[in-house]
């Protein structure tokens, strides 16, 4: 080297110096970002495959509910009279055919999901909430709706998806039909049939906004291959061609859910499949790994691109200006080190060169978009929990509405018309803020009002389980919560603590500023709990039980406020239970 120019010399100490730094940067990148990012994405379109399915289930479930609303509605006096009675003049006929219509349209507006309903009685007469469902019914087609029911009593019958001539709004859609027995609760004899309907375009609004054409679409088949719900209308009723997709459909009742990564079509994709039970069909998404992996791979080229444009460029700044480069080249080296240690907020400084300035540029934008790439992550994740938190209050609605109804009309069978008149306004109150015109915050005194409300019903049908205070310091009432917080807190006080002891107990809801937040209290005199119990509440990730809904609070409350904020319990065996929520202080503002 003695005998070697200057800048050779220079040359040969640098420019291995600054390949090294790459190399290691390229791996460190490759290994830290890439595969992460692959396998979160993966994850990703595994929830939403799973949310999507959920979300079907539940639309099939609440079908079922619909049927079972209709048989309970049917068997009140009123309308059992109608039903079961034969008419003897024009009169009672139509009063006859208006009282089950009433049922059917009040039903068709109550369930979402229902596009249409019939009922069919005694008389093999049709009823319809759609006149649509009337064209071309036939004695025929009464037979072959029928017959799958006779001297089953009272199942739940689905009828095999499909076009039909009859009893459809749409002869050229798939419909999908429950079909079940109305029973006499009291005589167990038929009443009639009902069927419910819903469509393939129905089933297809669920999955349809998360579809991208060239890159991603979702298909439902049942576990024959027979595909009953697509986005390509062409391929309804047809049977899936590709091997790998049936051997993902006929595994599902044992596996589950299901991902695996074949070729299709000349290209690599990933299968996600998720068995539906209630109709034994599956729920497949096929992503594109090429648009999966898109993104990153050209990041990575990029940040390649640059590395070499970057090497080429120093080693010709060294022949030219090596005692001007030595200097910002080390300090370069240093900075892009940090990395390699998990610091991906490094930013470089524009000194030196016009080149090295270039080179920081091209860096820091390369580095800003990985840092958006996570920030896009990490919206997703929390649109996720959302959207898991939007399911889980949607969940808690028909249990809580069909037992004040069932309240409702004990009291008015007691005749106890201003106590009927009192719940059916608490439930409405209720019901009215629990919605919100769809907004998640609201105030504390809304809040408030609706826990008020739903323990004025719960006290109703439990009075002698518990007795109730609310002591709200109005100072806070002005103050955003996320709605149904205290809701879950109190359900489980009543349930978990109250109703399990042998004697009346107290509830008390408090709430009051604290040391820059406010805290809201659930105090029950019920049996309490372990401390080992209290603390498992919140933190085992397993705990999946009876304090879901605790779980749930306490993960809403730090994903709006933080995560210094959420719910602590205090807690012993005999001793009652003391639930407090902390949150930080919020005002409305014109966007909440």
């Amino acid at each position: 080297m003695k005998n070697m120019k200057i800048r050779s010399q220079f040359l040969l100490i640098v420019l291995p110096l600054i390949l090294c730094s790459y190399v290691i940067l390229i791996i460190s990148t490759n290994l830290v970002f890439y595969q992460d990012i692959i396998v979160k994405q993966q994850k990703e379109v595994r929830d939403e495959t799973n949310i999507v399915a959920s979300q079907i289930e539940k639309a099939f479930t609440n079908m079922a509910s619909c049927c079972k609303v209709i048989s309970r509605d049917l068997n009140y006096d009123e309308n059992k009279l109608l039903v079961t009675k034969q008419p003897k003049s024009p009169l009672e006929e139509y009063q006859r055919d208006q009282a089950i219509r009433s049922v059917l349209y009040s039903n068709v507006i109550f369930f979402d999901e229902v596009e249409t309903l019939a009922f069919i009685d005694q008389n093999r007469k049709l009823h319809v909430s759609d006149t649509r469902l009337e064209e071309n019914w036939s004695q025929e087609a009464c037979d072959a709706l029928l017959s799958p029911l006779y001297k089953i009593g009272n199942v739940d019958v689905w009828v095999e998806a499909g076009r039909r001539e009859y009893l459809t709004a749409d002869q050229d859609s798939v419909v999908i039909t429950l079909s079940k027995n109305i029973m006499d609760m009291a005589s167990g004899s038929q009443m009639g049939q009902v069927f419910a309907n819903i469509s393939e375009t129905s089933l297809r609004k669920y999955y349809k906004e998360l579809e991208n054409p060239k890159s991603s679409w979702y298909i439902i088949t049942d576990l024959n291959g027979t595909i009953i719900s697509s986005s390509d209308e062409s391929k309804l009723l047809t049977h899936v061609e590709d091997p790998n997709i049936m051997e993902i459909i006929s595994g599902m009742p044992r596996q589950g859910d299901v991902q695996r990564e074949f070729w299709m079509d000349g290209q690599k994709v990933m299968a996600t499949g998720v068995y539906m039970k209630t109709l034994k069909y599956a729920l497949i998404n096929i992503t594109s790994l090429r648009a999966v992996k898109e993104p990153v791979d050209h990041l990575f080229y990029t940040f390649i691109a640059i590395c070499a444009v970057t090497i080429l460029a120093a080693v010709i700044l060294i022949f030219f200006f090596s005692g001007r480069i030595t200097r910002p080249l080390s300090r370069l080296v240093e900075e892009i080190r940090k990395v390699e240690d998990g610091n991906f907020k490094v930013e470089l400084s524009r000194t030196g060169s016009d080149e090295i300035e270039k080179l920081s540029t091209e860096f820091n934008y390369m580095m800003s978009c990985i840092d958006q790439l996570f920030e896009t992550v990490k919206a997703k994740e929390r649109q996720k929990e959302k959207l898991r938190f939007s399911l889980l209050q949607s969940q808690i609605r028909p249990h809580f509405f069909y037992n004040t109804l069932d309240l409702v009309y004990a009291l008015i069978s007691m005749d106890r018309a201003e106590d009927a008149r009192c719940a059916v306004k608490a439930l409405a109150d209720f019901y009215r803020i629990a919605l919100s015109s769809g907004k998640e915050l609201i105030t504390i005194e809304r809040e408030a009002s609706n826990v008020e409300n739903y323990l004025l019903l719960q006290h109703m049908r439990r009075s002698d389980v518990f007795t109730y205070e609310i002591e709200i310091d109005p100072a806070i009432s002005a103050y955003l919560i996320p709605k149904l917080t205290l809701q879950p807190l109190v359900e489980n006080a009543i349930y978990h603590g109250l109703r399990c002891q042998d004697k009346p107990g107290l509830l008390r809801v408090t709430g009051a500023l604290s040391e820059g937040g406010i805290v809201l209290k659930v105090i029950d005199t019920g049996i309490g709990m372990s401390r080992k119990q209290a603390k498992s509440v919140l933190l085992d990730p397993q705990e999946r039980g009876s304090h879901f809904g605790l779980r749930n609070v306490d993960e809403r409350i730090k994903l709006y406020f933080g995560e210094q904020y959420g719910i602590s319990i205090n807690s012993g065996e005999g001793e009652g239970t003391e639930v407090s929520v902390r949150i930080g202080i919020r005002e409305e503002t014109e966007n909440e």
